[in-house]
């Protein structure tokens, strides 16, 4: 049965992303979405809160059970976010791109920011003995129908803003679960290079001078694009210097 058939619907929760892992644990079919209208405790990247307000966005959290090793699992960050990106383009959000690694832009405004985690789970369900929790949150409301504070409303942009005739979230939810079951089964049969293919289509940082907060400190450069591992690279000067996970801000 298709990832469609497996979406459990809720007005409010905590977070989508804390009942999947309650979900994950107990087994549930690769595939199923806790999908809700509001989070009390929504999150994004590095522990940040997520505007979650009721009916302001769809925000979701998709269970999948990868057969990849662990290692590999983070790029299933790239592999959503090409997904959402091709559902959003056939829902009218035409001039949106993608910003490494994990959020889709209209212009400077985020449309739809994806979280990842990989959790330990001992299922039948669970063949590589781990689940992945692929949280996204969407915004579909235009700023203009919210009352957001003055730092949120500079970053804000929602769908019904994009399209003529704005989707419903049952419209919205239904498309992105199709490009993401899609992308994952091409992933798991021929890795990284057909999203990769698709990201240079749509990137957002090429060619701008960026900066990258890693692990390894401050990286600074002209974004280049990503290697096939799925890692940004820029260019400082005649290096090529490779950033593997962090924060990235375009220098104007």
């Amino acid at each position: 049965m298709s990832f469609k058939e497996h979406v459990q619907r809720f007005e409010t929760v905590e977070s989508t992303m804390a009942e999947a892992l309650k979900a994950a644990q107990q087994g549930v079919h690769p595939g199923t979405t806790i999908l809700a209208t509001s989070q009390t405790a929504g999150r994004g990247r590095r522990g940040r809160d997520w505007f979650s307000a009721e009916g302001a966005g769809l925000f979701a959290t998709t269970v999948v059970y990868p057969k990849e090793p662990r290692d590999k699992v983070h790029q299933l960050s790239l592999v959503t976010g090409v997904a959402i990106h091709k559902a959003l383009s056939k829902l009218g959000a035409k001039n949106a791109m993608l910003k490494w690694p994990n959020d889709i832009l209209v212009g400077t405004k985020k449309l739809c920011g994806i979280l990842l985690e990989c959790i330990e789970v001992k299922t039948e369900e669970s063949p590589g003995g781990h689940a992945v929790l692929i949280g996204y949150g969407l915004n579909l409301k235009s700023a203009q129908e919210l009352v957001l504070n003055d730092e949120i409303k500079s970053l804000y942009v929602g769908l019904n803003e994009l399209s003529d005739a704005p989707p419903s979230i049952d419209a919205c939810i239904e498309l992105i679960l199709e490009e993401l079951e899609a992308g994952i089964a091409t992933w798991s049969q021929e890795g990284l290079a057909p999203t990769l293919d698709y990201w240079k289509s749509a990137d957002a940082l090429s060619g701008k001078t960026v900066q990258a907060q890693s692990g390894d400190g401050q990286i600074r450069g002209t974004a280049c694009g990503l290697d096939s591992q799925g890692r940004l690279m820029l260019k400082d000067g005649e290096t090529l210097k490779v950033v593997d996970s962090g924060e990235v801000f375009e220098i104007r």
